[in-house]
């Protein structure tokens, strides 16, 4: 393994093939996980790119990986995967091999379990799932000032059981035709007994309102195709729907049925 400089390479990326005053230019990084879905991945919302840190290596060549960062950036402009990203991607110099190298090096990733063992997320701590209100889950979420803030206009009665957990971890799901869709998770969320108010109107912008914070460096939020881990509805217990969250405790013999679902 080595240390690709990440930085170097985005800079000649942006320098060689995608100069441009129309968009504000995305911060970069190495993913904290091995992303084995996909090899990058563009945060509208954060107007930042994530590159698979499995792409940090010798056995993948420094094109590869600009031909990654070269397909994010284009997500700034066209989010779908469409005639047009692809038109404008194949710009980018014997875009095919690149392909044809990235798709080995995963497949012999996958094949070889090259990789460090998955962190077990949540591990030691009370886990929480909560039900972000609308399937447009992104549009709950507000990044300001460090801080990720879980948007709302309507106070939610946190019992004493939530608002007395130490640092918990929490799992973001949204309800879809009768199937929840982990959509995100957050380590060491706080949650407040009262709405809480960021003032932003007499500036001519939009006020904040939240009951539950976290550091942004704590949250990890999919862009929706990428959420494809699904449970049941039937699988939580009606104090979800009631209350719009549930602690592990609550959902007895959840982990035995989500686990038996596929071999049903």
């Amino acid at each position: 393994m080595m240390d690709k400089n990440l930085q170097v390479l985005y800079e000649e990326v942006l320098e060689q093939y995608y100069k441009t005053d129309k968009y504000i230019i995305p911060t970069i990084s190495w993913s904290n996980e091995y992303m084995l879905s996909r090899y990058g991945e563009y945060q509208l919302w954060k107007n930042h790119i994530i590159i698979s840190k499995a792409l940090n290596t010798d056995q993948v060549s420094d094109m590869a990986v600009k031909s990654v960062i070269y397909h994010e950036l284009l997500h700034q402009e066209l989010v779908e995967h469409n005639k047009e990203l692809y038109k404008k991607e194949r710009i980018f110099p014997n875009l095919s091999i690149y392909k044809s190298e990235l798709k080995k090096f995963f497949d012999s990733i996958l094949e070889d379990q090259l990789l460090d063992p998955p962190n077990r997320f949540g591990e030691g701590k009370t886990i929480i799932f909560y039900e972000l209100p609308n399937e447009d889950y992104l549009n709950d979420i507000v990044y300001y000032n460090k801080k990720l803030y879980v948007f709302q206009d309507k106070e939610t009665t946190f019992s004493d059981e939530i608002l007395n957990v130490n640092n918990p971890f929490v799992i973001w799901i949204v309800l879809k035709e009768g199937i929840y869709y982990i959509v995100g998770w957050s380590d060491n969320c706080n949650f407040y007994s009262k709405k809480q108010e960021i003032k932003h109107s007499i500036y001519g912008g939009l006020d904040i309102c939240y009951q539950i914070t976290s550091k942004s460096e704590n949250c990890y939020m999919l862009l929706p195709v990428n959420c494809v881990c699904a449970i049941l509805e039937e699988y939580f217990p009606l104090k979800l729907k009631k209350m719009g969250y549930v602690l592990e405790n609550d959902i007895k013999e959840f982990f035995s049925k989500w686990c038996a679902w596929p071999y049903k």
